[in-house]
């Protein structure tokens, strides 16, 4: 039987509440590592849970605002995340995955340091393809949490 171990995704991200009224959706590009099978395994035999490892990158333009007479433009925004944390994998096809660790966001020629965390699921749609729904959040010191929620599509190998 064929392990797969590694999955990459991207597809577009969509922020919710503030942050999705100062930016456009984005895009995020993740790679996804874990301790054991993502699925094709036999349901008796495969582990239910395991350990994740996980990095991502995301982008997302600011928009423009109109103030009176003059227009103003909200910088971009993009996060490089690195996380780790733990799946549970209640059938076959299905995986969901919780982790959270540190992250650099670059905002306004600045860089800072951010706590992240994805609450995601994975279905199989095909042999090696995945489709990933999810919701994710980002803090940073100073501010309130960012909300975003994301509908990806994977290669698993």
């Amino acid at each position: 039987m064929v392990s797969y171990q590694q999955l990459v995704t991207a597809g577009p991200a969509f922020p919710l509440a503030q942050f999705g009224e100062t930016h456009y959706p984005g895009i995020t590009a993740s790679y996804m590592r874990k301790m054991d099978r993502f699925r094709n395994q036999d349901s008796i035999k495969r582990k239910k849970t395991g350990w994740i490892m996980a990095t991502s990158l995301s982008h997302y333009v600011g928009k423009k605002e109109k103030t009176g007479q003059s227009s103003f433009r909200y910088h971009h925004y993009s996060l490089l995340e690195l996380q780790g944390g733990m799946t549970w994998s209640p059938l076959n096809k299905i995986n969901f995955s919780l982790h959270t660790g540190p992250g650099m966001g670059y905002y306004n020629q600045t860089l800072r340091f951010t706590v992240t965390g994805h609450l995601q699921g994975s279905y199989a749609i095909g042999p090696k393809t995945i489709i990933t729904p999810g919701c994710a959040f980002i803090r940073e010191s100073g501010s309130d949490a960012l909300w975003i929620t994301s509908l990806q599509l994977g290669i698993v190998f």
